[in-house]
């Protein structure tokens, strides 16, 4: 009797409420991984969307602000709320009147911005673009900015100098598709879109937003109504 009341060991009652501790311990430790695994998920998808859209918004304002006129033609070919077509010269500025700009296209289309980029073979006597893009780049999962009131905010907007308020750098809107007065007189071209993570149907917390304008430097705030691509006399 003595030797087995000296014996170490649990009682039933004592196992029981190990076990019930144990699972407490458990599950929070699996509440836990599960909220991670969440966590890093949101994380992903909100890299995969700043790093996409970030870079294709710099490509574009980039391009946009390097509008060149060729000869007398306008920089901006057309001009609409989902894209635009333009020439820019993106080479040594030291060597722009020797070398020849390019052509591009933005465009947007079933949730995906398309960049086409054109050579331009020839400028004299006429302006000669290739007949296919010697690059393409695309960005998917794209969708449109919603106002205030919940409407659409396009994905280009195109503004002018107020001929009214010269000197001010007041700028008008335009209406769309812009026309070819217009094209060769546009000071602001504001951008907005949203990007979804990839992989995903709809926009998520993890979209992102991106709103930029690119300020043309050629037109001429004192002189609105001044076509900088019109020749001289």
């Amino acid at each position: 009797m003595r030797s087995l009341r000296a014996s170490d060991g649990f009682t039933l009652m004592e196992l029981v409420m190990a076990m019930a501790l144990g699972m407490v311990v458990l599950l929070a430790a699996f509440n836990v991984v599960d909220r991670a695994f969440f966590t890093n998920k949101a994380i992903s998808d909100r890299e995969d969307s700043l790093q996409r859209g970030r870079s294709m918004l710099e490509q574009m304002t980039r391009e946009l602000s390097s509008m060149v006129c060729v000869g007398t033609s306008n920089a901006v070919t057309a001009a609409d709320t989902g894209g635009i077509s333009f020439y820019t010269y993106l080479g040594d500025p030291t060597k722009a009147a020797t070398q020849n700009p390019e052509w591009h296209t933005l465009s947007f289309a079933s949730g995906t911005i398309t960049e086409k980029d054109y050579k331009v073979t020839s400028t004299d006597p006429s302006i000669v673009v290739a007949s296919t893009p010697y690059r393409t780049a695309t960005l998917s999962n794209v969708s449109l900015a919603k106002d205030t009131s919940g409407s659409n905010i396009s994905l280009f907007q195109y503004y002018k100098y107020d001929p009214s308020q010269t000197g001010t750098g007041a700028l008008l809107k335009l209406s769309t598709p812009v026309s070819a007065t217009d094209q060769g007189v546009l000071a602001d071209i504001k951008i907005t879109f949203v990007v979804t993570p990839t992989g995903r149907s709809s926009a998520t917390p993890q979209s992102t937003t991106y709103a930029d304008d690119v300020l043309w430097r050629s037109p001429d705030p004192d002189n609105p109504a001044t076509v900088p691509c019109a020749p001289t006399t």
